[in-house]
Parts: C-alpha cells; sequence; structure tokens
C-alpha cells in the first residue's frame, strides 16, 4: 500500500485550468483539495461558520444582548409612570415627659391621568435609545463579520501555501547539499558557494517564517471567533502537518465590481451607523419637545386613608383616636419655573443641530470609505489580471522542464528548481487572489454588507 495512504498524510494537489471569463476576460484558475483513500476526512471550516462561531461565542456581542435588554426595561420604566403608586407609611411618636408613644399609620395612592410631558414622552425617547443600541449591536456584528473573514481568508492562504514551503524546503536543502558537495570537488567557485550559501540560508528563514506566520495566524482567527480550532500547520517531518482543521473557501468564485454608485446607494441603506444617527436626531426632538411641554398642566387623582391613636395626655377613657381620608384631583400648572424649561429646550434644539451634523459628517465619511475601498479593489483586480497571466507562462515553462526531462536533457535537481519556480508563481498568484477576496470584503463592509451581494 502507498506510504501515503499509510501515513494518511493529506494531499495538495493544484489543478490548473485556465479560463476566460466573458465579463472581466481574465485568466482564472482553480485550486481544489483531493482527500486520501481509505482514512476519515478531517474536519472543515467553511467562512460562514466562523462567522457564525463568533457571532455565538464573542463575549463582547453577547453583552450588546443584555445592553438592549437593560435598554428595554428603561423604556419600560418610563412608560410605567402611568401605573398607580401606593405608599404605606407607619410613624411610632413618643412624647417629652409620658411614657407612651402614639402611632400614626397612613395609606395613600397616586393616578397620573395625563401630562404634556409626562410617561408617554419619555418612553417614546427611551424606544429610540434602544434602536440606537440595537443599531450599535448590528455595526458591531458588521465590524466583527469583517474581521473574522479577513482573518480566515489570511489562514486560508497560510494553508494553501504549505505545499509551496514544504517543496521550497526539499528544494533548498538540495541546492545547497549539491554546492557543499561541488565545493568539495573545487568545482564551484567562492562567490558561487557564497550565493548559494546565502540562499540557503534566506529560504531557510523563509521556511521557518512562515510556520510562526501561520501561529500567528491562527491565534488571530481564534481570537475574532471566540473559539480555538486545530489550524496549526508543522513543518517537521515525521508528522501529519494536514492532520487539522480544512479552512473551506470556494477560490473560484469569479469577483465582479458593480458601479461606484451602487456601493453609495446600499451604503446609505444598509450602514446601521447612518440608522443610530437618525435615531439620535430623534432622541433629541423628543427632548425639546419634553422640556417644552413641562409648562403645560398635569392632572392627577390622589387619596389618603389613615388612623392616629389617642395621646396619653387626653383624659377621656373612651376616645380612641381618630381616622381621616381624603381624596381628590388634582390639577398642577408650571406657571414659571425660573426659565429652567427655557434653558433645556434650547439645550435640547442645539444637542440636536449637533447630531443633524454629525450624520452628515458620518454619512461623508462612509461615502470616503466606500470610494477608498472601490478603488483598492479595482487596483487589486488589475494586479491579478497581470499575474494570471505570468502564472499561465510559468505552468507552460514547467512542462517544457517535464519534458526535458523526460528526454534526459536536464537532471532531477534542475527539473526539481524548475518546479519551484512554478510554485512561486502560484504562491504569487494565490496570494494576490486572496489580496482581492480581502479588498472585496472591505468593499463590502464599507456598503453595510448588502445581502444582494451576498
Amino acid at each position: 500500500m502507498n506510504r501515503a495512504l499509510i501515513t494518511r498524510v493529506f494531499l495538495l494537489f493544484i489543478v490548473i485550468s485556465p479560463r476566460v471569463s466573458p465579463k472581466s476576460k481574465t485568466i482564472t484558475h482553480e485550486l481544489e483539495f483531493l482527500e486520501s483513500i481509505g482514512h476519515q476526512p478531517i474536519a472543515t471550516l467553511s467562512m460562514q461558520q466562523a462567522v457564525d462561531i463568533a457571532m455565538e461565542h464573542r463575549p463582547d456581542l453577547q453583552a450588546y444582548d443584555h445592553y438592549i435588554e437593560a435598554s428595554k426595561m428603561a423604556a419600560r420604566q418610563a412608560w410605567s409612570g402611568y401605573l398607580p403608586a401606593i405608599n404605606f407609611t407607619s410613624n411610632q411618636i413618643a412624647y417629652k415627659g409620658t411614657s407612651g408613644s402614639t402611632n400614626t399609620t397612613t395609606m395613600s395612592a397616586q393616578q397620573l391621568l395625563y401630562s404634556f410631558a409626562g410617561p408617554q414622552e419619555f418612553y417614546r425617547r427611551a424606544k429610540k435609545n434602544t434602536a440606537v443600541v440595537e443599531f450599535l449591536s448590528e455595526a458591531a456584528k458588521k465590524t466583527v463579520r469583517c474581521e473574522v473573514e479577513k482573518a480566515f481568508l489570511h489562514s486560508w492562504l497560510l494553508q494553501n501555501q504549505y505545499k509551496f514551503f514544504q517543496s521550497l524546503q526539499v528544494s533548498t536543502q538540495k541546492l545547497y547539499d549539491q554546492a557543499v558537495h561541488r565545493d568539495k570537488l573545487d568545482l564551484l567557485n567562492r562567490t558561487d558557494y557564497l550565493n548559494e550559501t546565502s540562499n540557503y540560508a534566506i529560504n531557510t528563514a523563509n521556511v521557518y517564517s512562515y510556520k510562526d506566520d501561520s501561529n500567528i495566524a491562527q491565534r488571530k482567527l481564534e481570537f475574532l471567533m471566540g473559539k480555538p480550532l486545530k489550524l496549526s500547520i508543522n513543518m517537521h517531518e515525521n508528522t501529519n502537518p494536514l492532520e487539522t482543521t480544512r479552512l473551506e473557501w470556494d477560490s473560484t468564485r469569479e469577483i465582479v465590481l458593480q458601479p461606484i454608485e451602487t456601493y453609495y446607494q446600499y451604503a446609505l441603506q444598509y450602514r446601521p451607523e447612518i440608522k443610530q444617527g437618525l435615531k439620535k436626531i430623534g432622541i433629541q426632538k423628543d427632548s425639546e419637545r419634553i422640556a417644552r411641554r413641562t409648562q403645560l398642566p398635569t392632572v392627577s387623582l390622589v387619596a389618603t386613608a389613615g388612623r392616629q391613636p389617642a395621646c396619653s395626655e387626653i383624659a377621656d377613657p373612651f376616645y380612641l383616636g381618630r381616622e381621616f381620608y381624603s381624596y381628590g384631583a388634582v390639577f398642577s400648572w408650571n406657571i414659571f419655573d425660573g426659565l429652567l424649561s427655557y434653558f433645556k429646550t434650547n439645550e435640547a434644539h442645539e444637542n440636536m443641530i449637533k447630531e443633524i451634523l454629525n450624520n452628515q459628517q458620518l454619512i461623508n465619511a462612509i461615502k470616503s470609505e466606500v470610494e477608498t475601498a472601490f478603488y483598492t479593489l479595482s487596483k487589486s483586480l488589475t494586479q491579478l489580471k497581470a499575474q494570471n497571466v505570468d502564472y499561465t507562462r510559468a505552468k507552460n515553462d514547467f512542462e517544457f522542464k517535464q519534458q526535458e526531462l523526460e528526454i534526459g536533457d536536464i537532471s532531477h535537481v534542475e527539473f526539481e528548481v524548475a518546479q519551484t519556480e512554478w510554485q512561486k508563481s502560484h504562491f504569487a498568484w494565490v496570494t494576490s487572489y486572496i489580496d482581492v477576496a480581502i479588498k472585496e470584503r472591505d468593499l463590502l463592509f464599507a456598503a453595510g454588507y448588502p445581502p444582494e451581494l451576498g
């Protein structure tokens, strides 16, 4: 049986399929994972699953849920002003020069009938504040989504670069061993030997830097998801380096830019910060109305009942005290409050103007974000087109070296060098494609992740 099957090594094959897209007129390439036969597949993780895990496990996102509930309770608290208020009071009073004491018991109730600046106004304002918190939570979730997706793509890139660095490690060692052998036979001058030694040191450092980069990317993705994963790729021998969580992402999906005006419209519709700004404007409008209405009348119903026992100084032994009660309607009108409501009205009005201007500045800033993300993605797409052409050229050169190896014109070492050069071109193409994908996530985030674009 094949040794690779016994050791359960997960092989990575690069399937090259040049294709000209009718929309972009650029060559694209496919990259596929093929599983070894005869063993169980390893765990997989898609980008959407990574985002879903983050939404479920991130403590900061969970905190927003409680923040929203607390805001809802504040709204209900405002509305509770229309519920009756009942108060029970019991006073024990001792008089100077006497041995006894008296107890006075009172129960009072008050029911607000209507107030122009009453609970209904505070409830309306509190509901808008709850909406502000909900939009704040939505914005945080979209930010987390963007961070997780970009970290996922970076980790995916590193996983797909494993084949290249593995080949680089092998070819670097062979070239160095060859240089040492030729140097011993005096077939290599001092300058060439030092160049080969330098290349060996640089490539070896790159291999081990790749391992560190993989660990850094794994830790970042785990932090953003709020859950640990097994993503480490071990470059040492006698291990199963790919027996880990495999990141799945469609690398064949074509990325096509829409007109920039489309992203403007999406941002105005789906960015929660803009909706949050509108609610803040509404809150200040409510505050201004409440401050103005504090000078309008308030109507309430009140009732009081109680019992006051006899004092010990009263001579009549049959006097047991007295009971009392009262009820009626209270009409209250704040005719003049020392200009307090006037200053509060002006304060709320100025805050409203401030929120209007802040929201306008926010719209301008979001428009700038969309423009920057749009043109950055456009630039990366242009670079990817050039990289696609270079990748096709490198593939053709590699196939030519294969033919030369078959007829004996080149050695295995020279063939492996050519193979490494081809894989370098693949390395550059994958890196460029991931850069485009990350820039696309930035543009989607700037546009508010419109569902029309997925």
